[in-house]
Parts: structure tokens; sequence; C-alpha cells
């Protein structure tokens, strides 16, 4: 377990949502602040207590006071002071004429830089809490207070138990080039200009000018929160007075400092912001191996009602470029590619502003990721049978005088169990007439009881024969409905069915869950009503992959393909009694005529053939008829090498004869002491008997009928099932494979020439910038989740004068004289190219030929303000 956020550190952020914050020296109004003279040397004097601020915490002063002893500011043309007070009643009171809130002064040292105070003594009339700002530079200095040079020369004064933010900007190139905003607003302001452009070196103190011993002198009482001394170009402009004044006071902000959790703002009446306020961490270096040992992240904290947290990753291989910003789902599951660097955000909201979410903590877990079932059922495992009642499961016990125990199982087919029980074994009387419905276990595998036949052997015994089909079938009694997944993952299909399981009144829970889903490609499935094993089975097809079913633990995988290379060796006269080759050539295809939407045909990628052809299989088998033709239609289709690329994999399975091998073994793995020599249905094993076939066969145990007592008796059918006639008349051809068709807006007719797009490697940005050079100045090209036919794109913001390319080399089209380049372009707001003749906005094209120095250059125009009416440009041009 790594955790990546877990303290106030962490969690803490100076810059508001869209809105830099850039201090030299800062203070929180807690505990946390910035010396940006890397001194270090900063001092909190007297007893400020901790209260509650404009933003999070704040320090009630007390008549104490924050010092950064090293506080002088580097030359500039721009200074600024901001913070927020709220005085006491002290400090506006004719009793104290002086109270000082920040200033670069102290007592025995020069007169520099910038001054805020407040002045309760000015004379009759006049009203306590004005506003004292100074500035001193090299030719002179300002002092003013709030009732001169006021805005519409009104007065502004201080009032007891308010906050304000006020802000001294000092910026050389502004007409008015000392200005005083509080609150947002401008109050006072003065051209004349005291040039402290120099910087200076004193001291930077709030809340009191001391002493030259660091005595108080005029200590100020009231509170003060998120204190900013900046210069340069962190000094804010106008606008972003009054944007920060704005946010701060709408809540708009994360509170990290109330006991170091990450929380939503509160505005100033008390509530929480409604608006969504997102949190990012840094780039974490999780190493090379990225999270490959992890896979989970969980925001660890509180999500009370009427609040949401939303937890989001990217991650990048360099630390420069970026996927997209991909959300986390309840159960953790990092969803973002497996790359070295990752960020995370997380956005909080409240949906009435009562409460908040609260984030203790953000963590990368090592995915717990689900265990294969053991399938392996031993010659000596006990055979169980229960009862399956509402309170539970009832133990019957051991069976222990069954006897015929066989399992029947195939690949993405059956998985039956059956035994026999003479009928006046005191266990068939125990299990009584309706033993359908019961439980029957061995070694890990669940059986449910479908039928029992009473039978009489040759010899007159009577016995009970037991029926049991896999506890995965009980997966047909549960329906799903309305299931709409586009383009989406088999993961995601198989939640989605799950998830709109059909329910009638006093139904048990649906207790079936998701294990291992190694498949990752995209596809569509819908469906208004069906049972929940029909649906599992049409992922199964629709995505690819096999189900396995762990029916003790009642858990769903989706594999690639179920078994592994067990290594075992078969060899004839120790463990393989017999072995049967069949080939079938049921429904041999050798030549497909393919045809898309619209007439769409082949022949202009295909040296003008109308088909393709694959007779391999019937020379080596030396069949009287070569040729075996099959017209394949499909209108989904309108790009020729797409329809080729099918076709052609459609064909390489469709010559191809099935080849069976079947035989009788001595199952070995199933007596104690031969565990190593174990193979499970699915597994490649190898077959040893040079006698018959002269070679040696590897294959996969894809069809099993197991004595589970008499090993020497256990049947394994290779390769693949042998088809029964039923099979061959059942059997579709065109559904012998899966084809991914992505949406194209192009008719019959534009695709028809459209072959560069088909040679241009991963177009789509799907495998990101990989197949592509990518070169930029100033500007770059970016992965967007967004495509037009497909999930990604590439994006780039121009830049005047700037340039970013892509390159790739087209191999193998030279034998074309018409090419077709295009491009599906979005664009954000208006474009305007600009007035001069040159001028130009989309997609610079340059052809290099073989033997020629110089590209052909075209240009792939985006439509714009200035050519309304003006079609993009499709580019046709001879070799």
């Amino acid at each position: 377990m790594a955790k990546l956020v877990r303290t106030i550190n962490d969690f803490r952020q100076i810059s508001l949502p869209n809105f830099e914050i850039n201090p030299f020296h800062y203070h929180n109004g807690k505990d946390f602040y910035i010396d940006g003279s890397g001194q270090n040397a900063f001092v909190i004097g007297g007893q400020p207590t901790v209260v509650d601020g404009v933003r999070g915490k704040a320090l009630k002063m007390n008549g104490g006071h924050l010092y950064w002893s090293q506080g002088g500011l580097p030359a500039s043309d721009k200074y600024m002071i901001s913070l927020w007070v709220k005085p006491d009643a002290s400090d506006v009171s004719t009793s104290n004429s002086w109270r000082i809130l920040a200033t670069s002064r102290k007592t025995g040292l020069p007169d520099v830089g910038l001054h805020l105070a407040i002045y309760n003594s000015y004379g009759s009339g006049r009203p306590t809490g004005l506003i004292n700002w100074r500035m001193y530079g090299t030719v002179g200095n300002l002092n003013y207070y709030t009732h001169e040079n006021a805005i519409g020369n009104t007065l502004f004064n201080l009032e007891a138990d308010k906050w304000y933010h006020i802000v001294l900007i000092y910026n050389k190139n502004d007409d008015y080039k000392a200005r005083l905003y509080v609150n947002g607003k401008l109050i006072a302001y003065n051209s004349t200009d005291v040039n402290p452009t120099n910087g200076w070196s004193n001291p930077f103190t709030v809340g009191d000018m001391l002493s030259a011993s660091n005595g108080t002198v005029y200590p100020f009482q009231g509170v003060i929160d998120e204190v900013i001394y900046a210069y340069g170009d962190n000094v804010w402009t106008p606008s972003q007075v009054q944007e920060y004044y704005d946010l701060v006071t709408n809540g708009q902000f994360l509170d990290y400092e109330e006991d170091g959790t990450l929380r939503l703002g509160k505005k100033v009446d008390g509530t929480y912001t409604t608006t969504p306020i997102s949190w990012e961490s840094g780039v974490i270096d999780l190493g090379e191996k990225g999270f490959v040992d992890y896979g989970l992240l969980q925001a660890i904290g509180t999500k009370p009602s009427g609040t949401n947290l939303i937890v989001y990753t990217r991650t990048s291989g360099d630390g420069n470029n970026w996927t997209s910003w991909t959300q986390v789902p309840p159960n953790g599951l990092i969803q973002s590619p497996n790359m070295r660097y990752i960020q995370v955000r997380v956005v909080l909201q409240s949906v009435d502003g009562s409460n908040t979410p609260i984030v203790d903590a953000i963590q990368l877990l090592q995915e717990e990721k689900p265990t294969l079932p053991n399938t392996l059922v031993k010659a000596d495992d006990p055979l169980y049978l229960y009862r399956d009642l509402e309170t539970g499961l009832k133990s019957l016990g051991v069976v222990k005088n069954a006897y015929d125990i066989t399992i029947e199982e195939e690949v993405k087919g059956e998985d039956t169990l059956s035994f026999k029980l003479p009928v006046k074994d005191a266990k068939r009387q125990e299990i009584g007439d309706e033993a359908v419905e019961m439980l029957a276990v061995i070694g890990e595998r669940y059986y449910i009881v479908k039928e029992v036949i009473d039978k009489r052997d040759n010899d007159g015994k009577l016995y009970s024969e037991f029926i049991c089909e896999s506890r995965w079938t009980e997966l047909r009694e549960w329906y799903a409905k309305d299931i709409d997944v586009s383009n989406a993952t088999a993961k995601t299909a198989i939640e989605t069915i799950f998830a709109n399981i059909f329910r009638e009144a006093g139904d048990a829970e649906f207790d079936w869950k998701i294990g291992i889903v190694e498949v990752t490609k995209r596809r569509t499935l819908q469906s208004e009503w069906n049972d929940v094993l029909s649906l599992l089975r049409e992922v199964e097809e629709t995505w690819g992959g096999e189900l396995l079913f762990d029916t003790k633990n009642k858990v769903v995988h989706l594999l690639g393909k179920i078994g592994k290379e067990s290594g075992v060796r078969f060899y004839y006269n120790k463990n393989l009694k017999n072995i049967e080759r069949r080939i079938d050539t049921y429904d041999l295809v050798t030549r497909i005529y393919p045809e898309g939407k619209g007439g769409l045909d082949i022949k202009t990628v295909n040296n003008g053939v109308p088909y393709l052809e694959n007779t391999t299989w019937v020379d080596r088998l030396k069949l009287r008829k070569r040729i075996i033709p099959y017209r394949w239609k499909d209108e989904r289709y309108t790009i020729p090498e797409n329809l080729k690329e099918d076709a052609q994999a459609m064909l390489d399975e469709m010559s191809k004869p099935r080849i069976s091998y079947t035989t009788t073994i001595h199952d070995l793995s199933t007596l104690t002491g031969h565990e190593h020599e174990s193979f499970q249905l699915g597994d490649t094993v190898t077959i040893i008997d040079e006698d018959l076939f002269n070679e040696i066969i590897v294959n996969r145990v894809v069809r099993r009928k197991q004595d589970v007592r008499k090993p020497e008796n256990t049947t394994v059918e290779l390769s693949q099932p042998l088809k029964t006639l039923a099979d061959v008349r059942s059997r579709a051809i065109d559904e012998q494979i899966q084809n991914l068709v992505e949406s194209d807006p192009l008719s019959t007719t534009d695709v028809q020439q459209m072959t560069v797009f088909n040679h241009l490697l991963n177009s789509r940005a799907d495998d990101g910038f990989s197949s592509w050079e990518h070169d930029y100045s100033g500007t770059k090209f970016e992965l967007a989740n967004a495509g037009f036919s497909g999930s990604w794109s590439f994006k780039v913001t121009p830049e005047f004068g700037k340039y970013a390319t892509l390159t790739q080399t087209v191999e193998g089209v030279s034998h074309r004289s018409t090419y077709t380049i295009s491009a599906s372009v979005a664009t954000e707001g208006k474009i305007v190219r600009g007035s001069s003749n040159d001028a130009f906005v989309g997609i610079k094209i340059l052809v290099y030929y073989e033997g020629e120095d110089e590209p052909e250059v075209h240009y792939l125009a985006i439509p714009d303000i200035t050519s309304e009416g003006e079609e993009s440009e499709y580019l046709d041009f001879e070799k």
C-alpha cells in the first residue's frame, strides 16, 4: 500500500481554482508560511490564537505579530501587499491612535517599501478606523488616509468585527502608481511615483511595527488571514483583485487547515459552496513499473448525505505528455493506462451547501485481484450433498457409497456431474424423493441436482442416478433488462448486466460477482430482456475470450483463454490407452468474394481481383475440389482496406479443416503424489505416440469426461470439439470472426480510392503518438479523450508563428496513380486566419516521392469566417 496524500502538507495549495497565487512571502493565517528570501527567518511574536478565518483558519493577533527578518523585496516595477483583517473594538477606538496591519518599516531603519495601518485620531468629525497607506521610495513618499483622494470623495473606514480584504499595489507602469483596494473595489489612488523600484532589505512585519529591539510599538489586536507579499509579474491586476475577493467570499476554495483534511471552503454566510471544487496532486513518480503492483486508488474520508466526491487519474510516460483525466469507479480500479507518472484529481461538491465531503488521505493500493478457482477434482475427494434453504445450506454429509461419479465438461459449453447411489442405501433414504435443487459438492466445484432417475441394472439391482448441472447454470434464472453499452470494455458490459438485474418483490439478492476480466477490446452490446447466462455468453462471443466460473464463491471470470501451458506429456503405453484423429472438411471455403456497402468490393486494394483465395489445406489434403467459393456481404463496410483485411481473416479460418484428437487416458493427476501431472480443461498438453503418427501432437484439452473414482477411464478431446451434423447445419459461417467496424460518414464513392487512410498507422491516436514523429516549436500536439470514429484524437492549440507536425512514412502504395487524404477536424470558436495573402488555418501536407528532393505541397483548409461558404479541400492529386 502506498499513501499518496495523507498530511496537511500534501493537501496544501495556496492557489484558488483557476487562479494562480505566487507570493514571495506568505502566511496562511494558521501555521504555514513562505519566506522568499530562503533564510526561513520567520517568527511569530506574542501569543496569537487560532480562530476561524475567511479561508480555513486565521490568527487572532492579541497584540502579537508575524515577522520576516529577511523580508525585503528584490528590484521590480511592481509590488503588492494583500491580507484579510478583522479588527476588534480596540483596533478602531480613539484610545489607540495607531494599529499597524503590515509594514516594511521598523524603528531605527530607513523608511522604505509599503505600509498599511489603521488610524483612529485624525481629527474632530472624522471617524475611527481610517486606513493609512504609505509608500517609500528613492524620490520621496506617499502618506494618505481614506478620507483623501477617495473615489467619489467619500470616506471609508473599518468597523469592528467585520472582515476586510485590503490590497496595496505599486505599479510603475500604471497612470496611478499607487492603488488601495478594499473588498475588491478601488478605494484610493495616486499618480505620484515615489520610485521604490530598487527594492529594499527591511524586514516585513504583520500586526505591528517593531522597535529596534523587536519590541511592540502599535500592536494589532484583531484577526489576520491570508497574508500575501509579492512583486513583479505576481502582482495582481485590478480585475484579479476583484476575482480573488469574489472567489474567497463565495467559498471557491478548498480548506486544508481545519484538521489536516481536505474539505470545501465556506462562503461568508457560513454555508459551503455548491460549486464543485477540484484538488490536484503533484506529479507522482511510481518508477519504471508504474502502478502495475497496485492498481487501486482509494480516497479515505467521509461523504455525508447531500455531498459528492469523485476521483480522477491521468498518467504519463515522461511526465510531460498526459492522458485525459479518467474517473475512478467506486471499486477503485484505476482506468488510466499503466505508466510511470500519475496525477490524482479529487472533485468535492456539496449539493445544498449544508455539509461538505472530507478527504483524510488518498491511497494507492495493491489491487485485490481475485484468484482463479481450483477446478481439480481428485480421485479421493469426498462427495457432499446440501439442502439449499432460505436460511442457508444444510449439510447431509458425505455420500460415501456413490459410484460412477463422472464429470463432463467442455470449453464454452457444459459442465455436468452425475453419480449413482443404491436405492437401499441409507443416504439415499435420507435424501428422500425431493432431491432436486440440492447442492452437490466435490473438491471446490458446486453443482445443482436437476434430475433423479430410479433405474435397475443388468443384475436386477435398483439404483438412483443423479444428474447435476454446474452451479453457474442458475444464472439462467436471473434476467437483466435494457442493456445498452457502446464501444465499451467487456468488464463494463458485465458490470452493466449485473447492475440491471430484474428482481421481483421478495426475490433474494443477486450475489454473483465479477472477477478477472482479461479481455480489453471495446465492443457494443444491446438487449431489451434476456437471462444473465445468455448475456454472459453473448459477451463471450462478442468480445472474445472464455468464461470461467468459480462456483464455490460465485465469481465470473472472462479470460483470454482458460487453462495454461501444463507441460503434461501423455506417452502411449503409460497413460495413453488409444487415440483417434478426425479431420472434418464440412463448410470448407477456399475463395471469398467480399462485398460492402453500395456494392463496394476490394478490387482497388487487391490488384483488380475481386476475391481472396487460400488453398493451403486443400492442397495438403489433396482434395479433389480445390476452389470452394463463398460470397460474403456486410454493408457496414465502407472502406475497401477494412473489407479486405477482415475478409482475409475470415478466409484464413474458413480454409482450415477441423482436426480433433480423442483419446482415453489414465489420468494420474487425480491420484495423490501425481499432482505435478495435473491438467485441467483448456490446458495445453503434449501427446507422444510415434508409432501411430510419427510426430508430437500439441493441443488443448477442449472436452473432458472424467471418471473421478477410476482415472484410467478418463476421456479427453483435444484441439476443437467434434462437430455433429446439427452443429454443421446450425453454424453460420459469417459468425466465425468478430469484426470491429467503426462508423464512417463518407459515401461509397468517396472511399473507393481511400487507401492512404488505411495505410496510416494509428491515425485515430488510440495508441498515443506511437507510429508518429512529433516535432514542434512553441506549441505541440496533445492527446484528447474524444474522437470522431474512436475514443482518441490529436489536439493542437495554435500559436502565432509557431508550428507542430506529425510525420509518418507510408509504404506500399507505389502502385497507385491517385491518392486521397482526408481528416475529420473539430474546431473551438471561430477560426480567423488573418488578412495576409498567405494566411492559412488547416493541415499542410508534404508528399515526398522516392528519387525527388522537393515535396509536393498541398493544403487541407479548415473553413473560417473569412471564407464563409467555402468547403474544405479534399486532396486528389496525380502521382
